[in-house]
């Protein structure tokens, strides 16, 4: 079957409907088609396909199908359920075989795609093992021959006759051919002996001129009133026809209402507005109605929400009106006659089409139909018609706020005049380009060129239009700023005329195409890809009931010549006839191109052309034109291609030059471990050039930027201050445990989305309120969502700055005793921190916050545990509603009574900022947002990529980087274990004089004095007395003195003991460290050459080998987790014998303290005595 022959009236299976599974049973069969089952053999649980039904979407149906296989493997023995888990893997994988079973005479049709696009196959009987590497079917349909009763046959407006070919018209989906009312006609040749049979509309008569085997013609003549005319290949071959009508109405041909069925959802009337739309679906009886949330899609994608728009567009006599009237198969869409298509006014035609699928009742399709552009009475009455359209556009209540749903641009296929600045063609799309964005989708496109009058071309052209076709686009993509891809299709306006044959009635053009099927099919898979479900509905459902229409129109006049938009646009229309190399700009450009390097302008010749042709485009002919701003510089570039003449020719003409970016870059700066925080200081050279970015931002050579669109979602909780810093670090990709708790300083509250709480009750807040490690209590939550639009790397040729390598030349290996060398150090990582930034991603940011409100009734009974509760849901609902929007899915949310909640954006345009889900419009919405991130993104600081500072000087210090990174390496240590502090030798007192007391020790000895005999003779005792103390004295003090210096130098020994320790300890480290290095680069080569060999090898030899490789990751991972217990070990033995050494001195100085004491005692008491005795021995002597 050839892709696209047959059209599939598709339903949309997007609407959260639940999977239907079917087991076999013996119900009855009448309008089943097919079983399609997702194992071999006919296994398991399948999806009963009736006649004419189709699966739009099988992905949640695999997905489904994997889920219940996993379900199904409990309760299995181990064998089993590795050789299931090998069947889930091999479905991942998309491995997994399907078997189906189709009815008799039944056709099974699947598609590798959704939506049964692209090339389709088709089936009949049973395939017991169809392996997915032949076809995974994404989408499937089926049908069954119907069996029809051809008097019961109703013919359409227009038809005369049926001749049915190869099957007759007991068969429902019989191909046949239209016989047409008027003069005699020639049968297709091709099917002249092959009707097998003639059905006849009431009231007309056919004569049939008819010539056997031998030559011979003869004239059957048949009538309505013989009913239907069977076997007529027995009267010979078919060569010419007339038919003739009696002109009886047709009013009983037309197809009644149809029934709704039973299945399908209630009716509901559809609002113009999202927060009407989101009112209903909060309400329970219309939650998750399909109608109501494919009208959130479409609004989503600027459609409107209950009705499609056809706009009809093009040149004049280009058959716009006949083109959509063949279309519907109806003569009262934009019909010619009474609202005249040749009108010079805009016509609105409105068919009201419920959609019973959709549970849709007040929607409608509108055709508008317009006059021509490039009207022969001149450009005063095309300019009447822009200003015209403009207004239309402005006051219209869909079209003002949304694009229509599908844009149709007529024009000849048989014009050749298309070519060139001043043909018709050119300035029809340079008149359509005017209006680009209030009618086209940039980012989707609704636009279908129609090329009408195909048939008047020559035989060898209809037949393989390519060529046409392919000039034709050129011309579009030259000449105009529409979006690719430009979609184009064939059409012949007046089919009977030129004898085109029709198949189920559609026309057989030459080129194989059927005429409008190729229209229809074109527009469904625009709305398709769109994501309009309203609109492809309500055009399939008005295409499949074309007899049964209600058309009402209303007639928009034009505007006067003497109105102000009329004389704006007859300036603009004036501007067409200007030569692009007359304008301003164009003169300017030709003046600057020959004063350039002739080398610069032979590597690219054609950039003046196209430049000049690119901005003539965009309209701008003067230099007043050009743009000021660096957001419309940016636009400007975006059509224009980007090469360093083009760069050239826009700075010297016009000062034009592509923006800088001006945010900080983040990325190449240093970064704090212990504040968590990026630092200002760059530790590369950005470079004197920049260049342009694929950003559309000029950027120093520095960064390498690409392009991305990724969402980031960051939501985590945290209940104390240890699990916070875990989770901060892992954020940053390194180890869990990289920082302790007791180095860490930055602030909990720094980074939205990571939340510190305490989960502390009310009887006890008391004591949470008292810790200083809770950065967010229970009262509030934050989520962020990170935007991604790019994401910026460091180049590989990086240079250290300037600045940074005389900083690194002030470094010298660590001493912790000298107060200097600690200070320089310190002051090193407070200016660069202890890594590197080298990957983050830009865009924009938008932070939730969720919070309890203090003032509701609700919340004055909640404990903290019960609030945490509700703030996480909401939070996670919010976050999750919020990401909807953000990937292009409508979103609402209203949070439990008692739960406030707010948005806050980071990046792009202030003026698109929300607050809530409320707010969001026309203005203030997601898509105006993100699309502001383009010109004024920022760096983003949630996920950044860190590499230690060490290892940069490592890689790009020059000679002695190494061993700087050595002495780095071994400094940032020190400083993540809050060590790297200054330890001073300790010093002793050596001046430590006795205390002495003379008052109070005369006193006592004075109380003896009265026991001496006579005061000579204690005057000698005392003399001697005094002379043993004095000597006594002399001794402790030189006693005292060879301790004190004892002490001092044991522990001067002990100080420096324990630096050579360090010493000897820090050399051990650094020669294991280097060990390590030269291990690991030699590995590092050995790794590089094994990969290179491996990628010259087969898939199964590369599998083995990475492999080996994981296993040598283990192993290496279980030797450094050895050697780190070794190290540890070693450590705990040096403390122990520190411990140790410690404990002696402490003993020491015990004893000396114990002496001292009792010493002190005795010579106390003797200088006591003398000092008594002295002053009575004088008084005696005199």
């Amino acid at each position: 079957m050839k892709p696209g022959l047959t059209v599939f009236i598709l339903s949309f299976a997007i609407f959260g409907s639940s999977i239907a599974w079917d087991v076999p049973s013996s119900q009855d069969t009448s309008t089943q088609c097919a079983e399609l089952y997702f194992q071999p053999k006919f296994q398991g649980k399948f999806i009963l396909l009736k006649d004419g039904e189709q699966v739009a979407d099988l992905t949640d149906i695999w997905h489904y199908f994997r889920k219940f296989n996993a379900d199904s493997q409990q309760g299995t023995s181990q064998g089993e359920e590795q050789q299931q888990q090998q069947a889930a893997d091999d479905d991942e994988g998309e491995n997994q075989p399907i078997s189906f079973q189709v009815q008799n005479q039944c056709r099974l049709i699947l598609s590798p795609q959704t939506y049964l696009k692209g090339e389709v196959h088709e089936f009949t009987g049973a395939v017991d093992n169809m392996t997915s590497d032949w076809l995974t079917p994404m989408s499937a349909g089926c049908e069954c021959p119907k069996s029809c009763n051809c008097e019961d046959i109703k013919l359409r407006r227009g038809e005369c006759a049926r001749a049915y070919i190869k099957d007759d018209c007991t068969n429902c989906d019989a191909m046949f051919t239209s016989l047409t009312e008027g003069q005699k006609k020639t049968f297709p040749e091709k099917w002249a002996s092959e009707v097998k049979s003639v059905v006849l509309k009431r009231g007309c008569d056919v004569s049939l001129e008819l010539s056997n085997a031998n030559g011979r013609k003869t004239v059957k003549q048949l009538s309505s009133s013989d009913g239907t005319v069977k076997d007529v290949q027995t009267l010979g071959n078919i060569a010419r026809y007339e038919c003739t009508c009696s002109g009886e109405t047709d009013a009983s041909l037309e197809t009644p209402p149809q029934e709704p069925n039973e299945n399908d959802p209630r009716f509901v009337n559809i609002p113009r507005t999202k927060g009407a739309i989101t009112n209903l679906l909060f309400k329970e009886e219309m939650r998750n109605h399909p109608g109501l949330l494919a009208a959130l899609q479409s609004l989503r994608n600027k459609r409107s929400s209950k009705n499609a728009y056809i706009l009809l567009l093009g040149l004049t006599g280009s058959g716009k009106s006949s083109a959509v009237n063949l279309l519907f198969d109806h003569p009262n869409i934009t019909k010619v006659g009474d609202y005249v298509s040749t009108t010079s006014d805009i016509i609105e035609f409105t068919i009201p089409n419920p959609v019973a699928e959709l549970g849709m009742n007040n929607t409608a399709l509108h055709v508008i139909d317009t006059p021509g552009i490039g009207d022969t009475r001149g450009v005063a009455e095309d300019a009447r018609f822009l200003a015209s359209l403009d207004e239309f556009l402005s006051k219209h209540e869909d079209l003002r706020r949304n694009l229509p749903n599908v844009v149709l641009i007529f024009s000849k296929f048989s014009d050749n005049r298309y070519r060139g600045d001043g043909s018709s063609f050119v300035k029809m799309l340079r008149t359509i380009d005017l209006f680009k964005d209030r009618i086209i989708d940039k980012k989707s496109t609704n636009v279908i060129f129609v090329l009408t009058h195909y048939m008047s071309e020559t035989k060898e052209i209809t037949r393989d239009p390519s060529e046409r076709i392919k000039s034709i686009r050129k011309v579009i993509h030259e000449f105009s700023t529409l979006p690719r891809p430009i979609h184009i299709v064939l059409a012949e306006n007046k089919p009977e005329e030129t004898h085109l044959p029709s198949k189920n009635g559609f026309f057989l053009l030459p080129n194989g195409e059927y005429y409008p099927k190729n229209l229809f099919d074109q527009m469904q898979r625009n709305l398709i890809d769109n994501g309009d479900p309203v609109g492809e509905a309500i055009i399939r459902t008005v295409f499949s009931k074309q007899d049964n229409f209600q058309i009402t129109g209303k007639r928009h006049r034009l505007l006067h010549p003497s109105n102000a938009k009329v004389t704006k646009y007859l300036g603009v229309i004036g501007s067409f006839n200007r030569p692009i190399s007359n304008t301003e700009v164009s003169v300017e450009l030709n003046k600057c191109y020959e004063t350039l390097d002739p080398t610069l302008k032979s590597t690219y010749p054609s950039v003046l052309n196209t430049l000049q042709r690119t901005l003539y485009l965009k309209n701008i002919y003067q230099i007043s034109d050009l743009p000021l701003t660096s957001e419309d510089i940016m636009r400007l570039l975006e059509g224009i291609q980007i090469n360093p003449l083009t760069l050239t020719l826009l700075s010297n003409a016009f000062n034009i030059t592509i923006p800088k970016f001006k945010r900080n870059f983040v990325v190449g700066s240093g970064y704090s471990l212990v504040s968590d925080s990026a630092l200002p200081a760059t530790i590369f050279e950005e470079g004197c050039s920049c260049n342009p970015t694929e950003l559309m931002f000029m950027m120093p050579e520095t960064y390498v930027v690409t392009l991305e669109h990724e969402l980031d979602n960051h939501f985590q909780v945290f209940t104390d201050r240890a699990s916070y810093i875990q989770g901060r670090m892992k954020a940053l990709g390194l180890s869990q445990d990289a920082l302790p708790l007791e180095t860490y300083s930055g602030s909990p509250s720094g980074y939205p989305g990571f939340n510190l709480i305490s989960l502390a009750e009310e009887d006890s807040s008391s004591q949470a309120s008292d810790r200083d490690d809770i950065g967010n209590e229970w009262n509030s939550l934050t989520a962020t969502l990170d935007y991604h639009t790019f994401q910026m790397t460091l180049n590989e040729n990086v240079q250290l700055s300037e600045v940074f390598v005389n900083d690194l030349g002030r470094l010298q290996s660590l001493n912790l005793s000298n107060a200097e060398n600690v200070q320089v150090w310190n002051k090193f990582f407070n200016k660069y921190g202890t890594h590197v930034v080298t990957h983050a991603f830009g865009g924009g940011s938008i932070v939730v916050r969720a919070r309890v409100d203090p003032d509701s009734v609700e919340s004055q009974t909640w404990t903290n545990s019960y609030k945490f509760s509700i703030l996480s849901e909401t939070m996670g609902n919010i976050s999750q509603q919020l990401a909807n929007e953000l990937i292009g899915k409508d979103a609402s949310y209203e949070p439990p009574q008692g739960i406030m909640y707010d948005f806050t954006q980071k990046g792009g345009n202030h003026k698109h900022y929300w607050s809530n889900f409320s707010e969001l419009d026309e203005v203030k919405n997601v898509d105006q947002w993100k699309d502001s991130l383009r010109y004024e993104p920022i760096i983003l600081t949630n996920r950044v990529q860190l590499l230690p500072i060490s290892e940069v000087v490592k890689q790009h210090g020059g000679t002695n980087g190494r061993d700087l990174g050595y002495l780095i390496e071994e400094a940032a240590a020190n400083l993540l274990n809050a060590s790297l502090v200054y330890i001073p030798l300790k010093k002793l007192d050596s001046d430590n004089p006795l205390s002495r007391d003379r008052t109070t020790s005369g006193k006592v000895l004075g109380s003896r004095g009265g026991d001496f005999e006579s005061m000579k003779e204690f005057a000698s005792m005392f003399q001697a007395l005094a002379e043993s103390g004095k000597g006594m004295q002399a001794q402790l003090m030189q006693l005292l003195s060879q301790s004190q210096e004892k002490q001092q130098r044991q522990e001067q020994e002990w100080q420096q003991q324990m630096l050579v320790m360090q010493q000897h300890q820090a050399e051990q480290e650094r020669e294991l460290r280097l060990q390590e290095k030269d291990a690991a680069e030699l590995q590092f080569r050995r790794d590089q050459l094994e990969m290179q060999r491996i990628s010259q090898e087969n898939a199964l030899q590369l599998q083995m080998e990475q492999a080996r490789l994981q296993a040598e990751m283990q192993q290496m991972t279980l030797m450094a987790e050895i050697k780190s217990r070794n190290e540890q070990s070693m450590l705990a033995f040096i403390n122990a014998e520190n411990d140790r050494n410690a404990q002696i001195m402490a003993n020491k100085k015990g004893w000396l303290s114990s002496t001292l004491e009792f010493l002190g005692d005795g010579f106390k008491s003797m200088m006591q005595t003398g000092a008594a005795v002295a002053p009575i021995a004088l008084m005696a002597a005199g």
